[in-house]
């Protein structure tokens, strides 16, 4: 799993300045980052896959992020970048489903699904809002 996390992760992280800075300076920074992110802000993002999806016992657990890391190195073989998150909520909910389980939190599953719609529009928007300011403060500032 952390195999898949550091072929896909580190790479969307870093990508966009990688040729700027090198793709060394480039994996330490990603690395740290996440390590780093991962430390301080996962645990309510764990707890959301972990047990409120749908409630995993230890076998299903272990092939659920089996099949999230499989995909996730499959793409990044490829060199398409995917989410992770998107990789191991759908293999939480498959292995809830074949194991019969019916006690899904539907209506978080819906704030997942709006969540993954959501981001990349709000992403963008506020990509373009930051060039702009940023831009016009250069051009104000004469540089």
């Amino acid at each position: 799993m952390s195999f898949a996390l550091g072929a896909n992760n580190v790479a969307n992280v870093t990508g966009t300045f990688a040729d700027i800075i090198g793709i060394d300076k480039a994996f330490l920074i990603g690395g740290l980052s996440i390590s780093a992110g991962a430390i301080m802000l996962s645990k309510r993002v764990m707890y959301t896959i972990g047990t409120r999806i749908v409630a995993l016992e230890s076998f299903a657990s272990v092939i659920a992020l089996l099949a999230q890391s499989l995909t996730v190195l499959v793409y990044a073989f490829t060199g398409v970048p995917v989410s992770v998150s998107q990789a191991i909520v759908g293999a939480v909910i498959g292995v809830g489903l074949v194991r019969g389980s019916r006690n899904f939190d539907a209506r978080l599953i819906k704030r997942i699904l709006f969540g993954w719609v959501s981001t990349p529009v709000i992403s963008g928007l506020i990509s373009v809002t930051l060039y702009i300011a940023f831009t016009s403060l250069a051009a104000l500032l004469g540089k």
